[in-house]
């Protein structure tokens, strides 16, 4: 059975590097194959790949896991784009007795972002986003957002909708 889980969290720190093993599309929906590298994963767990939070649907004990992106997912994210060979970045939900390195972000995608540039600044970088009016009302100075499932930190915003991070958070 595939079902949505609303009630993980994660750190926003990545934990690993995945690879796509198959992206197969199919009525608008992807199943997707990924080398996780867990061996310990179950049936239902939640993973965050790229940000995005999945259910695992199958797996076995090497680690490579199945995941359903419904056309709702594919819409609101760069899941679309997954190809076989790609790497992900994963993170696995976070639990009570979990060290937190990071922040608290659900894996729900609320829509995508339009890299403007990178630049190197002062032993960091700056990232310069675009972002639609409804979401960059949400983003705040000092605040923080998950991009591909990297945490980052604003350090300033332009009315533009034009959002700075500085690159911290990994």
């Amino acid at each position: 059975a595939i079902f949505e889980r609303t009630d993980q969290m994660f750190s926003g720190i990545i934990e690993s590097l995945g690879r796509v093993e198959a992206a197969n599309f199919d009525a608008g929906k992807l199943m997707l194959q990924v080398a996780t590298g867990f061996p310990d994963l179950t049936l239902g767990e939640s993973v965050a790949i790229n940000g995005t939070c999945l259910t695992v649907v199958e797996f076995d004990a090497q680690g490579l896991a199945a995941f359903y992106a419904s056309a709702e997912t594919l819409a609101r994210t760069n899941m679309g784009a997954l190809r076989q060979g790609g790497l992900v970045n994963l993170e696995r939900a976070v639990s009570l007795s979990t060290r937190l390195s990071g922040h608290l972000v659900q894996g729900h995608v609320d829509g995508l972002a339009k890299l403007h540039s990178i630049t190197p600044e002062a032993g960091a970088y700056k990232i310069e986003l675009l972002l639609p009016p409804h979401l960059a009302k949400y983003c705040v100075e000092k605040g923080s957002i998950a991009l591909d499932g990297f945490h980052h930190f604003f350090y300033r915003i332009f009315l533009s909708y034009k959002l700075l991070t500085d690159g911290c958070g990994q």
